[in-house]
Parts: structure tokens; C-alpha cells; sequence
């Protein structure tokens, strides 16, 4: 792992620092730099955990939702064939192989981890640690430090020969990145270096083929190797501490390498140290109890002032009613007055604060709502969009224990059948919940109004019946309302984001044309994380039926930052896209329910802003008749707007990359509709 330099304070800091004592004796006190390889980083990372508010609130939160539900025992399979070990998730009578020696799970395999009289869920070593509390450590240590280790010391049994022929694990610790590290040759590969006795772990040898002087036993290869300091009679000591390759499990979240990751925290350094400066000024303000200012007097007699000075203030602390009597002279030129030396910094400072906790927050995945900030709560704020946020950086999290480091430890305890995984945090799974609710009903709502019976049992709709056929006249069915005298008779009008006023229909198939890909994948100059946010926004905005350009606007630049201009175009461009998208979505329906093809023709709003895209699209329908089919009408949009870029605004299109054409978007700021001829 790279160093980094430090300033003389840090240093400084960090050489005199008490060494914190290890959670189980034998595992050492960690120093404060710990290992020479990978100090001083990790010592400064620990540090800004430390002294940084912010950063500890943050990696406080990660690990509390992290195991906040606990555990669940998981099938690895439905059936197992016992003769080619072939493994199925559903029933099935006969394996491919041909055999019918078919078995469940073995339940048994857990009860050496898990059962009522001894638990390694509840007591995971001998002081009793429950296994939330050690990997809760072992989260800290991962986004302190992005390397956290878990230590299985095992109880072995060896044959005549001095092998070993089993091994079980006695508990399960959490051990410090700073008291341990990896045991590598110089090419990169673990061990090679030092072979130990799994007794008599002070037998070691650097070669192989030795065998312990004490025991017998055959000498094995050690990777980890971990520190103990002691102090006996005012003298220190340093020893050291070797373990086999499956009784350490190394994980590392943000920057994993071939050996170590790398701290995330010393990736925006400038942010946390920002952070801790402001903080020390304020803390330094009232520490210091400097004085707000100077009061002067015009005075020929200082003893004077001095002495009714000292008077007032004796009154005032009997008595801080008491009310002062000066007398002056008001034909006097002079008068008294205050000179301000310091103010609160704190007022000035709360914006640049909340910047750099943004800042940071973002850099986790922990947004400003899980850090206690109730100024991110109410309004324009999206407190829902925040929690989502939060709650993907909680599930990744959980996707590297159950798919890793869970799958490690079950593997040492022999457990093949099953695997222990995280239940996911609550504000997760009930918002998976609301949503697919208000999914069901939604469709529900949209089968009622084709003529199915519907009916809701034991949490589920039911539908029977046969679908009514459409009315006359109800080619606009699921659209908006008709009757403006500027649109041609039976179009259906686009929809207008200021007005938000959308049939229930319209919104499934907008959320259908969504989840079919009317959104773009990619914006000009706008971060690729950035992307799902700005979908999400838009996706939401159609759901709740609030299509205010305002609102949507409003959002997207307090989550991505970006500029006003950029958000007007994202949303008109996107809003215009899913519109057509939905419209088509529409119009094939009624095209099947029918049993016709409809006829569509463009509707150009003609100004100085009007694209030569949109005219030369106009112009080539009325070539054609005036109208064609839907298909040809994609085409058209195809061949006009993809055409290259020019200088020329009369011939000039978006290039091959443009995509818009999908949706019967031709530029963006589109000034073209599409209407089906009646």
C-alpha cells in the first residue's frame, strides 16, 4: 500500500499517541501507526476517523444499517445429486446424470455454528462477542481503512505422518489492519517466506519440509503475520504471530489491489481536513474566551472608570437586573463606543460546512437525511431519492458480505448446503414493498377499465373475464383530455410538464415506454453516476403524475449540480421522448384492438427557433401524401435526424449516435409532434 506524506502536526500527533488495547489479549496492543509497510496511511486514516465529526457520523451510520436486521440462514440449493454432486433450485425427480440419489440440505451442517446451546451467532469467541459485534468492528475497519480482517484461530488434528487431517475454528475475531499484515515474496505471492508449527506457533522455519522440534507436526505455510506489544516492569516488548492462509480472511471494499486497499477517506484528504479546520476554529473561539470587542470612553480620569467598572460588575453578578447610572456631559463632542474584535465564525461557515458534508457524504453513499441534517428534510429536498441513495451504498455493502465474506466464514465451518446472508435494511425492503404495491395497483386499476373482473385475495389481485372492446370515438382512450381548438381533431395533445394533469392510462404506458429504454443512457457532459438520479427523478415525476418543470428542474440540480440550462434540456428532451414513447405504446393497442393501421402526419410549431431537423421531417411527410404509417414515420425521423453535423442549420443533423429518432424525437428542444390523421 503507497505512504503519504504528513504534516509535522499529524506526525507529531501520531508518535505520541497511546496505543489503543486489542479486543482479545494475545492479538496485541495496535500501535498507532501500526505495520512500517503500510504506515503511515492507515494511522491517518484512523486518525480523521478520530478527529473528523463528519467522517466518524458517516462510517457510524454504514455500519449500523449494515447488520441492523441481522441474519437468515439460505438453501444453497433445492436438491443435491449425490454421485455427481450436480446442484438444483427446483424439484426435479431425476439429475441429468441419470441418477436418482437426490438429497436436500443438510440442516446438520449448522448446528456446529448455530443451535441453542452453543452459538456462534450469539457468542462468537471467549469474550463473548456476539458475530454482529465482530463483523460491525470488521465494517469499521473496512471503510476506515478498506482492509478489515476476520481471524479464526482452529483446534487441528494430525495423522502418524505429522499432517493435518482436520481442523475447526475455536472463534472469530476481528483484527485491527494495523496489527496485522500479509506475508508475500517479492513477486507478489502470499506466503513462500516462513513455515510454522500450527501447535507451537513460535516454531518457524524460512524454508519447507521441516517439521516442529516439539510436536512433530509438519511445518505450514504462514501469510499473516500480527504484532503484540507488551510492557513487563517498565520494559516494552514486541513479539509476533503467524497464521495459515484459512484462518485469516482479508476483504477490502473501495480500492482492492492484489495485496491491500487503499483508504477511501485519504481520497478527498482536502475535504476531511477542510472539515476539521473549520471545526477546530470554532472549538477554539469559545475555548479561548477571547473578548468581543473594546468599549471606550472619553475619560480624564482613568482610576475612575476603573473603580465604576469594577462596581457595575460586582452588582450585575448579585443582581442582573441591576441598571447602571452614568452620567455624561451632552454638550460634549466625544461619546462612548464599542469596537468589535470577534464574532461567531459559525454563521459563516454553515454553507461551506454543508458542502463539505455533502461532499463526503457522497464519496460513502450516506446522504445528509441518515447524518442527522434536518435541513435536507421537507420541500424540494427529495428525502425519498436520499434514502435511496443511502440504501444502494447499504445494499453493495451487503452484496460483498453475502457473496464473499459470509460465503468464507461458512466455508470454514464446513457448511456446504447453506449460507448465511444479511437481511436487507428496513427502509429498503419497505420501500421495495410500497412500490410494487403501487404497481399492482396501478395494473389493477388499468384491467378494470378494459372490463376484467378483479378481485384481491391473501395480498394478490385476481382477474377474470374477457377485455371490453373499445367504445367509438375512444381512439384517445388513456390520453388527455381533447378539445384545444389549436390541435387538429381526435390528436391526442402532449403532454404539458407545467400543467401535470395525466389520465391513469397515459401514466402506464409513460412507465412502460420508461422500462422499455425511451431514456437516454447518457447526457453530454454529465457523470455516468449521475444518470440514474436524473431517470429516477424523471420516472417518479410521471408516476406521481407532478410533472411541474420547475419541480423536476429543481431536483436534478440539487442532486447533480448541474446548471439550469442543462436540467431545462434534460427534462424537455426526456419528457418529450417517454410522451412519444407512451403515445406509440398507445396507438399500437388501439391499432390491435381495432384491427387497422392508423395514418400520422407532423405538426411543426414554425419560428426562428424551429430546427431545420423538424422542417425537413415535415416536408418529406407531405411529400408522401401528408401522412404515413407509424413505421415509416420512425424511419423518416431516422434518416433526418441522424444525418451528419453541418454548418449548414438547413441541412445539418445530431450525427449517427442520435437515438432520439426511437421516440420521434428529432433534436432536442423539439418543435415537431407527431398527430394520427382522423
Amino acid at each position: 500500500m503507497p505512504s503519504i506524506s504528513l504534516p509535522n502536526f499529524i506526525t507529531k500527533f501520531l508518535s505520541k499517541s497511546t496505543p489503543k488495547q486489542s479486543q482479545r489479549p494475545g492479538l496485541g496492543a495496535r500501535g498507532a501507526l501500526g505495520h512500517a509497510e503500510i504506515a503511515p496511511t492507515l494511522g491517518y486514516a484512523f486518525y480523521l476517523e478520530q478527529e473528523v465529526s463528519i467522517f466518524s457520523d458517516v462510517v457510524l451510520k454504514l455500519k449500523q444499517e449494515m447488520f441492523r436486521r441481522g441474519f437468515f440462514w439460505e438453501p444453497k440449493f433445492t436438491l443435491k445429486c449425490l454421485d455427481c454432486d450436480a446442484e438444483y433450485d427446483e424439484d426435479v425427480e431425476e439429475c441429468d446424470c441419470g441418477s436418482r440419489n437426490l438429497v436436500e440440505p443438510d440442516k446438520n451442517q449448522i448446528n456446529f455454528f448455530d443451535n441453542s446451546d452453543s452459538s456462534f451467532i450469539e457468542s462468537a469467541n471467549y469474550n463473548h462477542q456476539s458475530l454482529k459485534e465482530v463483523l460491525t468492528d470488521f465494517e469499521f475497519n473496512l471503510n476506515v481503512g478498506d482492509n478489515a480482517y476476520l481471524l479464526l484461530p482452529k483446534a487441528y488434528e494430525f495423522d502418524n505422518q505429522g499432517e493435518i487431517i482436520s481442523s475447526s475454528p475455536k472463534e472469530i475475531l476481528s483484527v485491527d489492519p494495523r496489527d496485522i499484515k500479509k506475508i508475500y515474496t517479492p513477486d507478489g505471492f502470499l506466503g513462500g517466506r516462513i513455515w510454522v508449527c500450527p501447535r507451537h506457533r513460535d516454531e518457524r522455519k524460512g524454508a519447507p519440509g521441516y517439521r516442529c522440534e516439539i510436536c512433530g507436526a509438519v511445518l505450514q505455510d504462514a501469510i499473516y503475520e500480527t504484532t503484540h506489544s507488551a510492557t513487563s516492569g517498565g520494559a516494552s516488548s514486541t513479539s509476533k504471530k503467524y497464521y495459515l492462509r484459512d484462518e485469516v480472511h482479508h476483504s477490502s471494499k473501495y480500492y482492492p489491489s492484489i495485496l491491500y486497499g487503499f483508504p477511501p477517506i485519504l481520497k478527498i484528504l482536502d475535504t476531511a481536513m477542510a472539515y476539521h479546520y473549520l471545526e477546530q476554529r470554532v472549538r477554539k473561539f469559545y475555548e479561548r474566551g477571547r473578548a468581543p470587542g473594546i468599549a471606550t470612553f472619553p475619560t480624564n480620569n482613568q482610576n475612575s472608570l476603573r473603580a465604576f467598572w469594577d462596581e457595575t460588575m460586582a452588582r450585575l453578578e448579585d443582581d442582573p437586573y441591576y441598571i447602571p447610572i452614568v452620567g455624561y456631559d451632552s454638550a460634549g463632542k466625544a461619546a462612548a463606543s464599542f469596537l468589535k474584535l470577534m464574532e461567531d465564525p459559525n454563521l459563516d461557515m454553515l454553507e461551506v460546512k454543508k458542502e463539505l458534508r455533502e461532499r463526503m457524504g457522497s464519496r460513502f453513499g450516506v446522504s445528509l437525511i441518515f447524518q442527522g441534517d434536518t435541513s435536507t428534510s421537507g420541500g424540494l429536498n427529495n428525502e425519498g431519492l436520499q434514502i435511496t441513495v443511502t440504501n444502494r451504498a447499504i445494499e453493495d455493502g451487503q452484496a460483498g458480505y453475502n457473496n464473499k465474506d459470509l460465503p468464507w466464514l461458512c466455508q470454514q465451518f464446513g457448511i456446504t448446503d447453506y449460507i448465511l446472508q444479511l437481511n436487507p435494511n428496513e427502509e429498503q425492503d419497505e420501500m421495495a414493498e410500497k412500490d410494487r404495491l403501487a404497481r399492482d395497483i396501478s395494473n389493477a386499476k388499468s384491467m378494470w377499465e378494459m372490463g376484467f373482473d378483479i378481485e384481491y385475495k391473501d395480498g394478490e389481485f385476481e382477474f377474470s373475464g374477457e377485455a371490453k372492446p373499445p367504445s367509438a370515438g375512444g381512439d384517445d382512450a388513456g390520453f388527455f383530455p381533447l378539445g384545444d381548438p389549436d390541435r387538429p381533431s381526435g390528436e391526442p395533445e402532449l403532454p404539458d410538464i407545467d400543467k401535470g394533469l395525466l389520465s391513469k392510462a397515459f401514466v402506464d404506458d409513460a412507465l412502460n415506454a420508461i422500462k422499455a429504454g425511451a431514456l437516454y443512457s447518457k447526457y453530454k457532459d454529465v457523470p455516468k453516476a449521475d444518470i440514474p438520479i436524473i431517470h429516477g427523478i424523471i420516472e417518479n415525476a410521471f408516476e406521481s403524475q407532478e410533472l411541474s418543470l420547475k419541480s423536476m428542474m429543481d431536483k436534478i440540480m440539487e442532486a447533480t449540480g448541474l446548471d439550469e440550462d442543462k436540467a431545462r434540456m434534460i427534462i424537455r428532451t426526456e419528457s418529450s421522448a417517454v410522451s412519444m414513447r407512451a403515445r406509440e405504446i398507445g396507438w399500437e393497442r388501439q391499432e390491435k384492438a381495432q384491427g387497422k393501421v392508423f395514418k400520422f402526419k407532423v405538426v411543426v410549431k414554425h419560428d426562428k427557433r424551429t430546427a431545420g431537423i423538424s422542417k425537413r421531417i415535415e416536408n418529406k411527410v407531405n411529400a408522401e401524401g401528408g401522412a404515413v404509417t407509424l413505421d415509416r414515420m420512425k424511419e423518416i425521423y431516422k434518416e433526418e435526424s441522424q444525418k451528419p453535423a453541418t454548418d449548414n442549420p438547413a441541412t445539418t443533423g445530431m450525427g449517427s449516435g442520435w437515438t432520439g429518432w426511437k421516440n420521434f424525437v428529432g433534436h432536442p428542444h423539439e418543435r415537431c409532434t407527431v398527430v394520427r390523421v382522423v
